[in-house]
């Protein structure tokens, strides 16, 4: 097998890592979400799949780890400027809109599900962006 073709496995590999652990963290989100309001009405049991949850976040964060290290420098590089590009838009206008927010001033309450998606958003355009720039 060539060198190419193992470097290819591991992107595969290491993609389906990601997509799993992701999956699974936005599934125990959602349990941890939406349980005491469907499922249950335990105290306990909300506690738990918060838990869950937080564990299913750190194994996507390092599976996220892993799936950067075996990139390419520049598929690397490209993930980086989006990370931080997708960053800083955040934090800048997450912060402007909880100011506006507390002053009554934007007209609706921001919550950190419009953070969230602001975030995701601008990761996605900058990483599509980034990929057109390098191709």
């Amino acid at each position: 097998m060539t060198e190419r073709n193992e470097w290819q496995q591991q992107q595969c590999r290491s993609n389906k890592l990601l997509a799993v652990w992701t999956g699974l963290w936005v599934l125990t989100l959602a349990l941890a979400s939406f349980g005491p309001k469907q499922w249950w009405d335990s105290s306990t049991m909300t506690y738990v799949a918060s838990v869950v949850n937080i564990i299913m976040g750190a194994a996507m964060i390092w599976a996220n780890k892993r799936h950067l290290d075996h990139q390419d420098e520049l598929q690397r590089k490209v993930q980086l400027e989006a990370m931080s590009l997708a960053l800083g838009i955040s934090v800048v206008l997450g912060l402007a809109a909880t100011s506006l927010t507390q002053n009554s001033l934007l007209g609706f309450d921001f919550e950190i599900s419009h953070l969230m998606m602001v975030l995701g958003v601008t990761y996605i355009v900058a990483l599509l962006l980034g990929m057109r720039k390098y191709r």
